[in-house]
């Protein structure tokens, strides 16, 4: 099955959680969880 997760953080949150390394944990858990085959990170709009 396919599917597309869009995820937007507020550049505020985002700064606050990448700076504690808790943006990082998160990112983690969610690929172990979905397993993807791929995964694509950038910035929408921007």
């Amino acid at each position: 099955m396919r599917m597309m997760l869009r995820w937007t953080v507020p550049v505020d949150t985002g700064n606050e959680l990448v700076q504690d390394g808790s943006m990082q944990s998160t990112i983690e858990t969610l690929m172990n969880k979905l397993k993807p085959e791929a995964a694509y990170f950038l910035a929408d709009g921007g």
